[in-house]
């Protein structure tokens, strides 16, 4: 199947690919002064960077099926990000040290979805640098998906996706530490101001999603979902210390990073539709020295999206 004289399907398809690793990727990975310090993927400090960067997996959420060429949606996607336990939030220094984690209760996202040819469907998301909940986000997520039929009713799609974001914010050293006095039992490492922390996420991977389509009025589909992909956060600290020394250290993992779904595809009207998905991710990590444990998250995620071509 060509397109135009000269232009395959594969070629095609390949050069969407690099498309997107491009926009995804290039330019993304900025320097720091500061050598970057390795932590096992099981460390609480990577627990934490696991558990946001899990929270940011720009997975889908629908059912798979099969979009026209010229096919256009917009919508807005909330995943609920829930509170830390004062226990979870000790990762710093190998879990000895609080870290403000509690900051957003929530990620709010838009999701943009284009039908390509072959059915291939070409998703992206974007968050501005705008400061909310004490954090100033910087997102980028992008995603190609493509159909199979089943026999019956019964749908098949499979999912290539990756995501870039940074998170600046004072995690090190917030507002409540660095109102108390510096070498306090509520300031121990000696915060003399608010710090300006940036997280950096950075994840792609493969979904593999299944539904049974129903065709009732409103049609409201089952669909669930496997992915597996591949993580490499980095943390990089800002925070004024006692006798004037500013703390730089950035410390990064990498892992394998998995996650289930199951939700429901109603269509409401004909061009407007709203998911509602359970999304799980289990994450290991060691606590009080060998001892590993599951403290995976959870959470639920919802998407509100208007068809305007179909």
């Amino acid at each position: 199947m060509t397109y135009s004289p000269g232009i395959t399907a594969q070629s095609f398809i390949r050069t969407i690919c690099f498309a997107v690793l491009f926009f995804l990727f290039a330019n993304q990975f900025p320097t720091f002064a500061a050598k970057p310090q390795e932590v096992e993927f099981r460390s609480p400090e990577a627990w934490a960077m696991k558990y946001f960067a899990s929270a940011l997996i720009f997975s889908g959420i629908q059912l798979p099926r099969a979009f026209p060429a010229g096919y256009f949606s917009f919508g807005g996607e909330v995943t609920g990000i829930p509170n830390l336990s004062t226990r979870q939030q000790r990762v710093g220094f190998s879990g000895s040290k609080h870290e403000d984690l509690n900051k957003a209760p929530l990620l709010l996202r838009p999701r943009v979805q284009i039908g390509l040819p072959l059915e291939i469907l070409f998703s992206v998301s974007y968050i501005p640098p705008v400061e909310v909940f004490d954090l100033k986000p910087h997102f980028l997520g992008a995603a190609l998906e493509y159909p199979l039929d089943l026999p019956g009713a019964w749908n098949l799609g499979f999912r290539a996706h990756g995501h870039y974001g940074t998170f600046e914010g004072s995690v090190t050293c917030s507002e409540d530490v660095v109102a108390h006095a510096p070498g306090s039992e509520q300031n121990p490492y000696g915060c003399q101001e608010v710090s300006n922390d940036r997280l950096i996420s950075r994840y792609a991977g493969m979904q593999v999603l299944i539904g049974y389509l129903r065709h009732s009025v409103p049609r409201i589909s089952p669909y669930g979902s496997i992915g597996i992909g591949y993580a490499f956060p980095r943390f990089r600290v800002d925070a004024l210390l006692s006798r004037g020394f500013r703390d730089n250290s950035v410390l990064e993992t990498e892992g394998t990073l998995g996650f289930l779904s199951t939700g429901l595809d109603i269509r409401v009207l004909r061009k407007l539709g709203v998911n509602a998905e359970l999304f799980y991710a289990p994450l290991m990590i060691e606590r009080g020295g060998d001892e590993t444990e599951l403290d995976g998250f959870f959470t639920v995620r919802g998407v509100v999206r208007y068809d305007f071509f179909r």
